[in-house]
């Protein structure tokens, strides 16, 4: 991504991105731009090379200025349910063979990705033929929305009366693909809330968040005992299974990854448990030792860092150590967590 920090002013300013001999991308183009007073930026997607051309026109200007400016690259987002789909295929036809994949190979490869991806999006598909995607849900921070707007702007069949309604009346064809997207999401969702199962069972009971009665812990029994129809369809999984969906709709992916993240690092949870930190007197003391390290560190860039992660993991620590009556109460306190993204779970780690 390409940015700009200019100190002059000047009468045109064209940035160009130039991909190999034949193709230029224009990403920013104006006249009498007032560069001393903001800061210009454009963003291209490529996976070629090529070269960043920034032309200034200031000859009417009586003073040789300084243009700043600096160029990041930013890797592209890994789709990790389209690899998964792709690598399923490939385990299946190609894993055992000795011999170099030939062009007629990949052809095969890639049509039947698509079927599967055809018939995953229009939930025709059995959760028996889904059954390796559920440990590249379970292993995998997959953000479903993004993935299944992905999916639906790169597959293969296109309906030829939605082709039409996209020609005729585009605002229809909009509302109704938002629809299918949705509806998709809510199936994928409540699949991947399946596939955490487990790893949710095993949080609550380490870390004894339910308190124990027969009457709180029929929700965790009912989990327990939950085995999905693996002959059920995808477009079935939502109403047949819609109490798991229901139970579990506030959390996120990123949700999802933090509980996968404090079994693992469960002597975190154990630590602030030790110390009592999310009581009254604790929080207090948190608080004193917080600012007071924080007018230590101002000048210490590592400590400063190790501090930051400290008072993060404090945050998410605490809907695993607050004791709750309802397991529906626990997802609403992971709910709560604010700008929780996937940085968020370095900071345990």
């Amino acid at each position: 991504m390409p940015m700009l920090y200019p100190i002059s002013s000047g009468r045109l300013m064209l940035i160009d991105l130039f991909i190999g001999r034949l193709l230029s991308h224009i990403l920013f183009s104006n006249q009498n731009v007032p560069l001393h007073k903001q800061v210009l930026q454009g963003e291209f997607k490529t996976q070629r090379s090529g070269d960043l051309m920034i032309t200034i026109d200031n000859r009417n200007g009586r003073v040789p200025r300084k243009l700043w400016y600096q160029y990041k690259t930013i890797p592209f987002s890994t789709y990790h349910l389209f690899d998964g789909i792709f690598s399923m295929y490939y385990r299946k036809y190609f894993e055992q063979s000795t011999v170099n994949l030939i062009e007629n190979d990949l052809n095969e490869l890639i049509d039947q990705v698509f079927y599967f991806i055809d018939n995953l999006l229009n939930g025709n598909i059995t959760l028996h033929e889904m059954d390796y995607l559920k440990t590249v849900f379970h292993d995998k921070n997959i953000d479903v929305r993004e993935e299944v707007k992905t999916l639906f702007a790169n597959r293969s069949m296109i309906d030829n009366q939605q082709e039409t309604m996209r020609t005729t009346t585009n605002f229809m064809s909009h509302d109704r693909n938002e629809q299918d997207i949705e509806q998709v999401c809510e199936w994928l969702r409540t699949y991947q809330y399946y596939s955490h199962l487990n790893i949710i069972i095993d949080c609550v009971q380490k870390f004894n968040i339910i308190t124990n009665s027969d009457e709180n812990n029929e929700s965790i029994d009912h989990l327990q005992e939950m085995i999905i129809n693996e002959n059920c369809s995808l477009k079935q999984i939502s109403e047949t299974y819609k109490d798991l969906y229901e139970c579990f709709q506030k959390l996120t992916n990123h949700h999802l990854q933090l509980i996968k993240t404090m079994v693992e690092c469960s002597n975190i949870v154990q630590i602030m448990r030790k110390f009592d930190l999310y009581s009254t007197h604790g929080l207090r003391r948190f608080q004193e030792l917080r600012d007071n390290l924080t007018a230590q560190f101002q000048l210490q860039e590592r400590n400063n860092m190790i501090l930051n992660s400290w008072i993060i993991s404090y945050a998410l620590c605490e809907p695993f150590l607050r004791q709750v009556e309802k397991l529906e109460e626990f997802v609403e306190n992971l709910a709560k967590l604010p700008n929780l993204d996937e940085s968020s779970l370095e900071h345990i780690k």
